[in-house]
């Protein structure tokens, strides 16, 4: 999925850049809490997104199913005719 490939490059990115932050005498001056922050915020942005795209990928699976159990239905629980019923 698209969408996860090219959150694994950012996420790998923003860890290279939180690596090469801690590398002392690095300049400019880099604070390797932000990327580290900023590759957490992506893992939930990620998660998030996934988990909608998801869902919306099972709804359209599901609309699909509706009209034909919607038939079944009509032909398994039609009511008896008085002709059908035995007293």
């Amino acid at each position: 999925m698209v969408l996860v490939s090219n959150s694994r490059r950012v996420q790998e990115s923003l860890r290279t850049l939180e690596e090469l932050a801690k590398v002392p005498g690095t300049i400019p001056e880099l604070d390797s809490e932000k990327f580290k922050q900023a590759r957490f915020n992506l893992y939930t942005i990620e998660e998030n997104l996934l988990s909608k795209l998801l869902r919306q990928d099972k709804m359209k699976h599901i609309v699909g199913l509706y009209p034909f159990t919607f038939y079944w239905a009509t032909i398994w629980c039609k009511p008896a005719s008085r002709g059908d019923i035995q007293t």
